[in-house]
């Protein structure tokens, strides 16, 4: 239950679908956090394109 609300939170901030992963979520449990973070990184390099280039302070 925890993982579900957790992963549907973040995906709400990170702008993915909320009920797509709180449904995996609470289905996976905590095994589903590294699929949203995978998940994320590649929805984030999409938005981004192919050739741009990341810069952190």
């Amino acid at each position: 239950m925890l993982s579900s609300l957790y992963l549907g939170f973040s995906a709400y901030h990170n702008g993915l679908g909320v009920k797509r992963w709180a449904a995996i979520g609470g289905i996976l449990g905590p095994l589903a956090y590294p699929l949203f973070n995978t998940h994320k990184h590649l929805a984030y390099r999409k938005v981004q394109g192919l050739h741009s280039q990341i810069v952190k302070f």
